[in-house]
């Protein structure tokens, strides 16, 4: 797995003169200045939809996308990050665009000079008091109550103070989000954060040495916002808590462009809990920007590589993981391909179904978390997306009966499923 992931970061990288230079101009929708309220004020938010915007019964991606300290998602529409979008029509992403709050009022806007509450204890000119944690939370539920989500691709990615709070919800967050991409950034020295994440997640860390606003090597940040660790103690932080491998693989990007003065490697450390990873990319006399070939922003900014697409490429394959002890959906196809056994969680219930291809019914067991008596389920098919691969069910539940096996036509129905309950198969040649 090692190999591959770095034989794909070395072709993007290869590649990136050719392919940028033919990039197309935005193809999705942004759908600006939404709302929600929370902690009694009104955050707002950002979000684009991809070229290709994900079906509603087809769950997509999204990644969570956090601006730097004293701007606004604004600053998002240039400079490296804009390639978000991009990559978003190109992979079919959502992203959510959200705005921090601003360190004088408190209040938040649809654009103006906002941070985000990243843990720094002795941020000064940059503290907030928000619950930021608890507004990326909420704002994950807004956007999947409106657009199909897939939760167990949830990522968020940031910069400078956004990629701070990236940081903050890895340690914060981890039963919402799968990876963070986290670029110019350390940790706080003097941190108001939990100790470590509940469940393992995986890190991406792109700094530059020679970064005069987030020192490399720690300490103060420019406008006394704090004391943080250099980036090594960073990165050494989320190998120890993630159990990553302390040997890690190692790769020198092609220097691209020699009249920048900077060049990038990546330090791969694998095999952590639940596969944990931990990327940490050094731009070698890199500043306080973003990598990028196509969204040059002058200053010292590294122009070898497309640092948005190295960050995909490391996030797309990350999934959430289960608390301990947490059940798992899942499923088996007989060989002849005529049964596949189901497992799912809906609701606070486990149901465990037998689905036969050629009848179209679905039969099995509602086992409750409470440990009262399991019932029996029997579902019909009634839908598929063939560009999902889903198919839909219509359940009928019904209390155990007093010998099992029992006949359908014993079984006393207790209730009707409102929902359909969905279950996640694949399609079988010829459906």
């Amino acid at each position: 797995m090692v190999r591959t992931r770095l034989a794909v970061a070395l072709c993007l990288c290869a590649l990136a003169s050719a392919t940028l230079l033919g990039s197309r101009a935005d193809a999705g929708t942004l759908v600006r200045d939404e709302t929600l309220e929370h902690g009694g004020i009104a955050r707002w938010y950002d979000v684009w939809l991809p070229d290709a915007a994900p079906a509603t019964t087809a769950p997509a991606p999204l990644v969570v996308v956090l601006h730097g300290g004293t701007q606004s998602n604004d600053a998002l529409e240039s400079g490296a990050l804009l390639e978000l979008r991009a990559v978003a029509d190109e992979e079919g992403l959502l992203l959510a665009l959200p705005n921090g709050t601003s360190s004088a009022s408190g209040a938040s806007g649809p654009s103006g000079s906002f941070n985000w509450n990243d843990c720094r204890a002795d941020a000064g000119p940059a503290a907030t008091v928000a619950d930021d944690v608890g507004f990326v939370a909420a704002l994950i539920d807004a956007v999947s109550a409106r657009w199909p989500v897939d939760r167990d691709r949830v990522y968020v990615l940031g910069a400078s103070n956004g990629g701070m709070m990236a940081y903050r919800l890895a340690l914060e967050l981890s039963d919402r989000i799968a990876a963070v991409a986290a670029a110019i950034a350390n940790l706080p020295l003097n941190g108001e954060c939990r100790a470590a994440p509940e469940r393992p997640l995986s890190v991406l860390i792109m700094n530059g040495t020679a970064d005069s606003i987030m020192p490399w090597n720690g300490g103060q940040v420019a406008g006394n916002r704090g004391l943080v660790a250099s980036a090594h103690a960073t990165r050494d932080f989320w190998i120890d808590a993630l159990g990553t491998q302390p040997t890690p693989a190692h790769v020198d990007f092609p220097d691209l462009d020699p009249s920048d003065g900077s060049t990038v490697s990546l330090d791969l450390y694998a095999n952590g809990a639940a596969g944990a990873e931990v990327a940490f990319y050094t731009v070698a006399g890199g500043g306080h920007t973003t990598p990028s070939v196509a969204h040059p922003t002058g200053g010292a900014q590294n122009r070898d590589l497309e640092a948005v697409r190295q960050m995909w490429g490391f996030l797309a394959d990350k999934r959430r993981a289960g608390a301990p002890g947490e059940r798992r959906s899942g499923l088996q196809i007989t060989p002849d391909g005529e049964r596949t056994l189901v497992s799912k969680d809906v609701g606070a219930e486990r149901w465990t179904i037998t689905y036969e291809r050629a009848s179209g019914r679905a039969v099995g067991n509602v086992f409750a978390t409470d440990g009262s008596p399991p019932r029996f389920v029997a579902c019909a098919r009634v839908a598929e997306n063939p560009s999902s691969a889903l198919l839909t069910f219509d359940c009928r539940v019904a209390n155990p009966c007093i010998a099992a096996p029992c006949a359908p036509g014993e079984w006393q129905p207790a209730i009707e499923v409102s929902l359909p309950a969905t279950f996640f198969l694949p399609r079988f040649a010829g459906d």
